[in-house]
Order: structure tokens, then C-alpha cells, then sequence
């Protein structure tokens, strides 16, 4: 009943935020407007009622059509435009009313704003998306060259900064920008290299060349403002490799992007099947190999799959990738996640140094890195991390996010609950922050508010199996046992229809003081290989079971390594 609620009220408030109740309002006035003067004028025009009663059904028929685009576009000044979504509007707000926090410039540090599809067709967005993603990712190959986060840089740049306060924001002495147009077989690009600092352009070049050549303009670009911006460093030819020269398999790899980034369990998915078709493409493509063992890996840990299905597709993405290049961070990165649920500690920790050696600047390296050693009881190190990431991506939701839970598995919950607001204020729908958050609060005792926090992330989580587990712990904790225990209930439902990890069934049973069962529980996951058993050594809500014996057990099995 809740989650109806409140997908009811986000539908009223989408439905008044696009004006379709007042266009529907209006097509009506005007519609009885004409048919009254249909009514009116026909017969007297000797057209009689068949005229009038045909009227009357092309105006009933159009009515959808006209709410429909009302759904989807808007008139503004500068004409018709599709309307953004709710969450992308709601993010620009809050991007553009939080305070600007300078960051020095540093002179060898570069952003790369999207490049604008001058095509007038939107279905090419991808590629110039593509063309984006590809020059970030050689130039974060230069030695010693700083490289923003592409997340970080397409915020700032939906708000329509200029390039002085992009360099504040995110501490950056260059930027570059640029426009592609793609007509029949041809391409026309024009790129600058602008100097945040005075505004000044310190390079630009236009592109008219065939559009099958558009990776080796990539190149050349990559080489030239590497020439600009760190002379000493040169760029390699190595390091201007392209992971793909098909336009398809850089679409469909796109689009997997774009949904991994959501990181819904609908999302995950699709993900994973987007990349499987880039790699089906190009069966060489480092990177969708990659992807795909990224998706599957973050579906184990959500524990929307079961390990024997998912973890064997991750592993086997992985390797792929790593034997089509060993010289990515992002590969290393992705072969780390894997050595993660396969409980192979030693190796986690080797990939993921790797991965940082390899790209410094690779935000994700940093995030997963921290979420490993904070399961592996290395708070401190955790946080340094957490804190890395952040600062390499600082407008991303998950990278503020994962300085929350390196504090929350650290017990310093005042500040988990701190972070986790901040992280929430940017992105409300954010389902693992919002669980982090009411898990905090629930270990701090603030029992209400926890609760609260609870009911909207199973909401937000789309009835996540973890969400919901969570609720019934904290139900139960509030001493709502009844609620608790049909909750639990609930989720055992749920194993009837999809995978539901042991470990999350083990949870409502702490809540409810069932400790046996909750032990039997993870006992049965440990034998699964349940990916979530990575947490046991430092999740804090599992604390009342860590004195017994058969949970002591439990974790010499993990054989988690020495702090």
C-alpha cells in the first residue's frame, strides 16, 4: 500500500510538473467550444448531425494524442523541447543551488565536457556520448595527467557552467569541448582545449573526414592536448588505443553505461544484456567484457542472482577482458570484483592495487576498493579510499555514498548519517544510500526516523529482497514482533518467484531473536557461497550473534585475512 502511495504521488506530480492536467484541461474547453459551434453551424450549413457526430469523434480521438504529447514535450522560449525527466530535473536543482566549493587548479589536471550532437537528431546522442567516453579514457592514459570524472563533468555541465566555474568545481586548469555532426557517411568534428583560468582557447582543430576514420580522429586529438597540457608526458601511441572500431558495438556499449549507472536491478540487467551485444559485435572489446563482469558482479552483491549463475558469467567476462588488454585499470577493476565473491582475498587486494597503478584517476577503482577493505575490517584505509573516490568524482551519488558506508562499517555512525544525508539531498531516490542511511539510524536508536528510512528504500529499491529484510529488523528492533515476523514472511514468499540470498533471510531472524535460524541461515549461504557472506567480519547488525560458536565457525571458513 505504501509503495502505491507513492508511486501515485510521484505520477500527480509528474502529471502537474509536465502541464498535461492543464493541456487536457484546455483541449477540452476548446474541444466543447467546437463542438458547440459544430452543433451550431453544420446543420445550418446542410451538413446535418452525421457531420456534427463526426466532429464530436475526431476531437474524443486526438484527446490522447495531444495528453501524450503533452507528456513528452514542452513549449519554451526557445521552442519545443522534449521534457527532461523528473530526476534529471530535480538533479540540476540541487546541483546548481549547492554552494560552490573552489578547488585549486591544478595545472596538469583536465575536464572533458560531453560533446553536443550538432546532428539536430537525438537517436545520435550516443555518439557523441561515445566520442566523449573514448577520448576521457585515453587521456587518463597520459602519465601524469589529472582526468575528471566523466560523471562529475556531464552534472556541471548540464547546468551550464562555463568553464571558469567547472575549473572551481572541479579543480581543473583545462577543459575541453567541442560538437559533432553526422550526415550520410561523413562526420564533422570540432574540438577545443580551452584554459579555465583566463578563458582563453589554447588549441582547436575542426574534423571533416569519412565517418569510418572518427577513431583515428580520436586519436589524433588525444595526442594533441596531451602535447598541450602535459608536454613532458607525451602520449604514446600505446596509450591512444581505441577499445572498438565499430560504431555498433560503441553504441550498444553505451547504452549499457548508461544503465549500470542507475544501478536498479532492471537496470543491471539490461546493462549486462547491452554489453553482451557489444561484445557480440566486437568480440575484442576489452571494455564490454568488462562491463558484463561488472554488471553480474554488482547483481551478486545486490544478491538479485544466485552466485552459480552469476558469478561464473562475471569471472568469465573478466578474464576475457583481461586477455584482450592487461594494461586497463577498468579490466583490473573488474577481475578485482570478481576475486571478491569468489573469496579470494589476497587476489582482490592485488587486483585492485593494479587497477589504481594502472589509472590513478579511475574513480570506481577507489570505490570498490574502499567497500572491499571495509569488509575486510581495514576501516582506516577504507576511508582514505572512500574519500579518493570522492574527491576524484565529487558530484556522483555512489562515491558520496560509499564515505557513508566506509563510516558506517567503521561504527562511526553520526558521521555515516551526515554523509549519507548529503548524498541523499543530491540523488532522494538513491536506494543503497537510503538503506545505509536507516541502518545507521537504526544502530544510532533512532528508532522512528529508521523506520521511516526503511519503508521508502524497500520503495525505492523496487521490493529488493535486502530492503525488505532490513525493514523487518528494524520492525522488529521498534518491538512491532507481528509486523516483523509477516515481513519475514513476506521475503521467504519471495524465494517462490526469484532468488533470495540466505543471508538476507537470515536477517529478519536476528531482529527477532531467532538466532538458531538465523545461524542456519548462513550456514546455507556459506555452503551457496552466497556473495553477501563478504560482509560477516564487519556489518555491525550481526553483532549479537558474533560471540557463538557456530558463527565463529562461519568466519574461519571465510578465512578472512589478518587486519
Amino acid at each position: 500500500m505504501t509503495d502505491f502511495r507513492s508511486r501515485l504521488t510521484r505520477f500527480l506530480r509528474e502529471l502537474r510538473r509536465r502541464r498535461v492536467i492543464r493541456v487536457a484541461v484546455g483541449y477540452a474547453g476548446v474541444a466543447f467550444v467546437v463542438a458547440q459551434a459544430a452543433e451550431l453551424m453544420l446543420p445550418a450549413l446542410n451538413y446535418g448531425d452525421a457531420a456534427v457526430n463526426w466532429t464530436i469523434r475526431v476531437l474524443v480521438f486526438f484527446f490522447p494524442f495531444v495528453v501524450v504529447l503533452a507528456w513528452i514535450y514542452d513549449l519554451t522560449p526557445a521552442g519545443v523541447r522534449r521534457t527532461a525527466s523528473l530526476d534529471a530535473e530535480d538533479a540540476a536543482r540541487r546541483l546548481a543551488a549547492a554552494p560552490i566549493v573552489k578547488r585549486d587548479r591544478l595545472s596538469n589536471a583536465i575536464a572533458t565536457l560531453r560533446f553536443a550532437n550538432l546532428s539536430g537528431d537525438p537517436s545520435l546522442d550516443y555518439f557523441s556520448d561515445g566520442l566523449t567516453e573514448e577520448l576521457t579514457a585515453s587521456l587518463s592514459r597520459v602519465p601524469g595527467l589529472r582526468v575528471a570524472s566523466r560523471t562529475s563533468c556531464f552534472a556541471l555541465q548540464a547546468l551550464g557552467l562555463d568553464v571558469s566555474e567547472v575549473g572551481d568545481r572541479l579543480g581543473v586548469r583545462y577543459v575541453v569541448e567541442g560538437g559533432v555532426r553526422v550526415g550520410g557517411q561523413r562526420v564533422h568534428l570540432s574540438v577545443r582545449l580551452v584554459d579555465s583560468e583566463d578563458g582563453y582557447t589554447r588549441w582547436s582543430e575542426t574534423y571533416e573526414r569519412p565517418l569510418d576514420e572518427i577513431f583515428a580522429i580520436q586519436q589524433q586529438i588525444a595526442r594533441a592536448i596531451a602535447d598541450h597540457v602535459a608536454p613532458a608526458a607525451r602520449l604514446r601511441p600505446a596509450d591512444a588505443r581505441v577499445t572498438t572500431r565499430n560504431l555498433g558495438a560503441l553504441q550498444a556499449y553505451m547504452q549499457g553505461r548508461f544503465h549500470l549507472n542507475r544501478r536498479t536491478e532492471r537496470d543491471l540487467l539490461r546493462a549486462a544484456d547491452f554489453f553482451t551485444e557489444a561484445a557480440r559485435i566486437d568480440p575484442d572489446y576489452s571494455a564490454a567484457h568488462a562491463g558484463i563482469a561488472d554488471a553480474y558482479a554488482i547483481l551478486l552483491d545486490y544478491g538479485s542472482m544466485a552466485p552459480a549463475e552469476a558469478l561464473e558469467r562475471s569471472r568469465a567476462a573478466a578474464e576475457r577482458a583481461l586477455e584482450i588488454d592487461s594494461e586497463a585499470g577498468e579490466v583490473w577493476t573488474s577481475l578485482a570484483l570478481v576475486r571478491q565473491f569468489e573469496w579470494r582475498w589476497a587476489d582482490a587486494d592485488q587486483a585492485f592495487l593494479r587497477a589504481i597503478e594502472l589509472r590513478p584517476d579511475y574513480s570506481v577503482a577507489h570505490q570498490r576498493f574502499a567497500l572491499h577493505l571495509s569488509w575486510m575490517g581495514r576501516h582506516d584505509a577504507a576511508f582514505e579510499e572512500a574519500l579518493t573516490a570522492e574527491r576524484l568524482d565529487p558530484l556522483a551519488p555512489v562515491m558520496k555514498a560509499t564515505v557513508g558506508w566506509a563510516s558506517y562499517y567503521a561504527r562511526r555512525f553520526d558521521d555515516a548519517i551526515a554523509q549519507l544525508e548529503q548524498t541523499l539531498a543530491m540523488e532522494p531516490n538513491f536506494a543503497t544510500a537510503r538503506i545505509a542511511l536507516a541502518r545507521a539510524l537504526l544502530l544510532k536508536g533512532t528508532i522512528p526516523r529508521s523506520l521511516a528510512e526503511h519503508r521508502r528504500a524497500v520503495v525505492d529499491s523496487a521490493d529488493a529482497p535486502s530492503a525488505i529484510a532490513l525493514h523487518s529488523l528494524a520492525l522488529a528492533e521498534a518491538g512491532q514482533k507481528a509486523e516483523a515476523r509477516a515481513t519475514a514472511e513476506q521475503l521467504q514468499a519471495m524465494t517462490k518467484q526469484r532468488y533470495v540470498s540466505p543471508y538476507y533471510l537470515a536477517i529478519p531472524e536476528i531482529g527477532l531473536g531467532e538466532f538458531d535460524r538465523a545461524l542456519d541461515y548462513l550456514e546455507a549461504g556459506l555452503e551457496a557461497r552466497a556473495a553477501q557472506m563478504i560482509y560477516l567480519r564487519a556489518e555491525p547488525i550481526v553483532d549479537p550473534l558474533r560471540e557463538l560458536p557456530r558463527f565463529r565457525a562461519i568466519l574461519d571458513r571465510l578465512a578472512f585475512p589478518s587486519v
